[in-house]
């Protein structure tokens, strides 16, 4: 029978929260990694790195929330998210898995599962719904654009 520590290391997965601020996707990608600055949709790289150093594998990472919140301005150095780069940017991130490829060009890992960006509405935080909140009209392309994808099926490493 397996010891406890191997039961939880066989059940365990992180809950991604993946939030770029008004960061693009490959952020900071190539002048520094998330190693450097973690504020960035792709900051699942730097645990992954936490979590084999510390105890020698990558749970699956299923996203809980993340992504972009419209007119997101954290850092003054970059342009506050628009409409537009809102809409691109959460694409270029569900593209991941229909391409295979991160923003920063690498092969996207098997052990991250999905990502999901905050949508939902909550009353304290009418601004950031997509359906029902502040601006739901222009995130409204978004939605349609998710719509109108094809669909594809995931691939993972080995697996054609």
């Amino acid at each position: 029978m397996a010891g406890a520590s191997d039961l939880v290391k066989q059940r365990m997965y992180l809950s991604l929260h993946n939030y770029g601020a008004n960061h693009p996707p490959a952020y900071p990608y190539p002048q520094a990694t998330v190693m450097e600055d973690d504020t960035a949709v792709l900051r699942f790289l730097e645990y992954a790195q936490w979590f084999r150093s510390a105890i020698g594998f990558v749970p699956p990472m299923i996203g809980g929330e993340g992504g972009w919140l419209y007119q997101n301005h954290d850092d003054a150095s970059m342009p506050a998210v628009t409409i537009d780069l809102w809409v691109s940017w959460h694409m270029e991130m569900f593209d991941w898995f229909r391409t295979g490829r991160l923003s920063n060009g690498e092969v996207l890992p098997d052990y991250l599962f999905s990502v999901n960006p905050w949508l939902l509405y909550a009353a304290n935080w009418y601004s950031d719904s997509w359906v029902d909140g502040l601006h739901a009209d222009l995130k409204a392309e978004l939605i349609q654009r998710l719509k109108d994808s094809p669909p594809y099926v995931r691939s993972f490493t080995g697996v054609r």
